[in-house]
């Protein structure tokens, strides 16, 4: 195939190499019609769809036996099929990842991380972080600002490529990373998650989310246009201020109109939805991303019963099926080999004993003012130093704009994939076995008979009120000392 030069004024392309591909879609006569059935983008991409998923909930049935997050196993998977593992064989290169299918699998990827942006605004309590103590919020600014000005410190000292300013932005914002979901699974396994260095570790892990969301807009409009980042940023803020204090109330007051108990229908949800994808698009415009406004939109819906309706029906689908897809694109991304160049693996290491060190100096820095003992301020910096996607979104958003190349991309996703795999056996190490104890001695038989024991019971009907009352045959007698019934709120 070759392009056509019609004018004369086409031959001052002559020196310039195009590279042309046939955007066959799909077959009416498949296998007879060619020898190569994958060549269609369709059937390709449902090959790759396949792959992706299989790879990666395999790894992540594996790995579960070892204590490792999903996370952890989802990036190896990536990693896996990309040019660092199976992409070094050329016939499965040529077969599974051609040039021509990221025509398909890059905008689907991209499509993967807006529904899940809008799953991860849809779940986030924005009013837990209000009620968030000041150890939390003190361990998770401190982390926040220190870890931002290392990482751009390192990059500033370790990248050889100085032509990109802007990269530092992306090292950092990456590096102040701690991945909510990830760390909350870990301490669930570990059974420390209601202990109170693993409340205090969830709630600035929880703020700091919400912080990457913030320079990763930043990085956004920085990159995309330099000149025109301070108009991005502020129509971006408008839309925040926008769906804040004119759509959240209109979804309330639409919601208020639903009968209790009704539920809601698929025109809701669809409603929901479109709302997201409109919403995207404008911060697309704005000059951010769309996956920006549909976190925000996610952020701002009110009302519990209908988040938790949407996350049923969407949950599943987005992350089993489409997020595989993205951490495939991301895999594809990252090429192990090039670490080597410029003896890179010794920054790898340099990198991840530094940035864990840092978010334990960090929590040590301000454990003296917010009344936090060392040992549970050291045991907080290490569990901090957990990673979720928003790492990759951040460093495939630099990549992306151009300002990480795919060494230093590369170099940072083997630094956070240590980082995350190590955090399991610090939750191991820090187990505080002493703040978990009494809890398991709450029980009605551990109970003296001198004691009081209090029980909450949730009654949705008057009828069943007397199967509810504190039976009478206990081995021990607790003092009952109050009963009160409260009728369920309208």
């Amino acid at each position: 195939m070759a392009a056509a030069l019609s004018m004369p004024t086409d031959i001052g392309k002559l020196n310039k190499t195009i590279l042309c591909y046939a955007e066959t879609i799909y077959r009416f006569n498949g296998l007879w019609e060619g020898p190569d059935p994958l060549t269609p983008l369709i059937s390709l991409f449902l090959i790759q769809l396949t792959v992706s998923m299989t790879v990666v909930h395999l790894l992540v049935y594996a790995l579960q036996f070892f204590n490792q997050p999903p996370f952890v196993a989802e990036v190896l998977g990536g990693i896996l099929l990309g040019p660092s593992a199976l992409g070094r064989i050329r016939p499965y290169r040529r077969m599974m990842f051609p040039n021509y299918s990221f025509k398909v699998l890059e905008p689907m990827a991209h499509l993967s991380i807006t529904y899940y942006a809008f799953l991860v605004g849809l779940k986030m309590d924005v009013r837990a972080i209000m009620r968030t103590g000041q150890k939390a919020m003190k361990v998770a600014i401190a982390g926040t600002v220190v870890l931002f000005l290392f990482g751009s410190g390192a990059y500033f000292i370790f990248v050889n490529d100085k032509s990109e300013t802007f990269g530092f932005l992306f090292w950092g914002a990456a590096l102040t990373v701690t991945g909510f979901p990830v760390l909350t699974r870990i301490l669930d396994k570990q059974q420390i998650l209601y202990t109170e260095i693993g409340k205090t570790a969830v709630a600035s892990a929880l703020i700091n989310d919400l912080c990457s969301w913030g320079f990763l807009a930043l990085g956004f409009a920085v990159t995309s246009s330099p000149s025109n980042s301070p108009w991005s940023l502020i129509t971006t803020i408008a839309f925040v201020l926008l769906c804040v204090y004119y759509v959240r109330p209109a979804l309330n007051w639409i919601i208020q109109k639903t009968p209790e108990g009704q539920g809601y229908s698929e025109f809701y949800i669809c409603s929901i939805l479109t709302g997201m994808a409109l919403s995207g698009v404008i911060t697309d415009v704005c000059g951010t991303h769309p996956m920006m406004g549909a976190f925000v939109f996610g952020l701002v819906i009110p009302n519990e019963v209908l988040e938790a309706t949407i996350t049923d029906k969407l949950e599943d689908f987005v992350l089993g099926i489409l997020m595989p897809v993205y951490y495939v694109v991301c895999g594809v991304r990252t090429n192990i080999d090039v670490i080597s160049y410029n003896s890179s693996w010794w920054i790898a290491g340099v990198v991840i004993v530094f940035a864990c060190s840092v978010k334990v100096f960090s929590s040590l820095i301000v454990a003296p003012f917010s009344d936090l003992p060392i040992n549970d301020a050291f045991a907080i910096g290490l569990l901090s130093n957990a990673k979720s996607i928003m790492v990759l979104i951040i460093l495939e958003a630099g990549q992306i704009q151009g300002v990480l190349s795919t060494q230093t991309y590369s170099l940072m996703v083997v630094a956070v994939l240590v980082m995350t795999m190590l955090v399991t056996p610090a939750a191991i190490w820090v187990r505080p076995v002493q703040n978990t104890e009494p809890y398991k001695r709450r029980t009605v038989q551990k109970a003296k008979s001198d004691e009081e024991f209090r029980v909450l019971a949730c009654i949705y009907n008057t009828r069943n009120v007397p199967h509810h009352q504190p039976p009478q045959d206990f081995k021990c007698q607790p003092k009952i000392t109050n009963k009160c019934i409260r009728p369920p709120a309208s």
